[in-house]
Formats: structure tokens, C-alpha cells, sequence
């Protein structure tokens, strides 16, 4: 009897320290897989927040806007607007190049190119006569872009409603009509600009 409650003892302490064992064991992995857990959250965390401060590029299309004092702006930024063209308040016409035509002078932007406008007849081409230069065409850039340019002078040119020109302006000083076919408020401006500066070489 005495034997038998000896080994019922030791049965039941073996047992209780298997049981604290299995928990204090079952206790560390819980404890460490919450760490863990913490660790890879907060990481998470981390990752969102500086993927929310990165700028969301945006491409955007190749345009550009002919700005009042003849350069031109191309679109940036995450909503694709027209970089501001540079600051216009003071009205005052910097950095222009002068041209002598005929008798008259004008002042253009410097980032535009004034083009000799040439007419022969077919007469002065059965002759072997050379093109005569009746007049001049100004456009941004090298190259005119359907119809974003100025014109001075050219054959048969008129201010007639039948031209259908947006603006259209005589001067005295050639007996001549500088025009633009253009939409553009820009290139509107620019004409506006190009006729205030025009004077007479007489």
C-alpha cells in the first residue's frame, strides 16, 4: 500500500511537470510569435508610409505652350499642367532681335526665325528672272506649324474678310499688311507685340 502511493506520487509529479512544461514551452512560442508578429507589422507600417511619401510619376504629353515673350512651356507634374511662362507684368519686350526690312523695322522674340517670303511670275520664270522677295513670315521655333505664324507682306495680301485672317493690320511704312491665320493666344500676343515695336525706316 505504502509502495503503491509512493509510485501514485511520483506518477502525479511527472505529470504536473510534463503539464508546466507543455505550458511554459506553449507560453514561449506564444510570447515569440507575438514579437514576431509585432516586428513584421510594424515593418509593414514603415513600408506604407514611405510608399505614400514617394511622388506618383506621371508622364505626360509632349506639348508645348509658346509663352507671350516667345518661349515655350511644356507640361510637368502629377496633373500634367503648363510650367507658368515666365513672369510678363513688367510689358516690357527683353531680349528681342531687330529686323530691317524694306523700310521698316521690327523687334521679335529672340527664339523665332524670320523667314524671306519669295513670288516669281511665270513670266519672270520663263525670263530666267530670280524670285523676288515679297515678304516676310515669323514663327517660334525653326520650322512654321500650320498656321502658328506672322506674316508681313506676300502676294496679294490683304486685310479683305475674305482672307479670313484672325488679325490683320496695315502698315504705312511698306504699304503692306502684316496678318496671322492663327487661333493661338500666343502667337496673338506675339503679333500684338511685333506691330507695337514696327517703325518706319524712311
Amino acid at each position: 500500500m505504502f509502495i503503491q502511493q509512493g509510485k501514485t506520487n511520483w506518477i502525479m509529479i511527472i505529470i504536473v511537470a510534463l503539464i508546466a512544461g507543455a505550458v511554459s514551452g506553449g507560453l514561449v512560442v506564444y510570447i515569440n510569435d507575438t514579437i514576431r508578429q509585432t516586428t513584421v507589422l510594424s515593418q509593414v507600417t514603415e513600408l506604407k508610409k514611405s510608399a505614400n511619401g514617394i511622388e506618383k510619376k506621371t508622364a505626360c504629353t509632349q506639348e508645348a505652350k509658346i509663352c507671350p515673350d516667345g518661349s515655350s512651356v511644356g507640361r510637368t507634374g502629377s496633373n500634367c499642367e503648363f510650367t507658368p511662362c515666365p513672369d510678363q507684368n513688367s510689358g516690357a519686350i527683353t531680349d528681342w532681335q531687330t529686323y530691317q526690312w524694306n523700310n521698316l523695322q521690327f523687334n521679335y522674340p529672340s527664339n523665332w526665325t524670320v523667314e524671306k517670303t519669295y513670288y516669281q511670275t511665270p513670266a519672270q520664270q520663263a525670263q530666267g528672272q530670280a524670285p523676288e522677295n515679297i515678304g516676310l513670315t515669323i514663327f517660334p521655333g525653326v520650322k512654321a506649324v500650320g498656321k502658328d505664324f506672322i506674316a508681313i507682306g506676300g502676294r496679294q495680301a490683304s486685310c479683305d474678310p475674305s482672307e479670313n485672317h484672325i488679325k490683320c493690320q496695315f502698315v504705312p511704312s511698306v504699304s503692306d499688311f502684316i496678318y496671322t491665320d492663327s487661333n493661338n493666344p500666343d502667337i496673338l500676343n506675339i503679333f500684338d507685340s511685333i506691330f507695337s515695336t514696327i517703325k518706319s525706316l524712311k
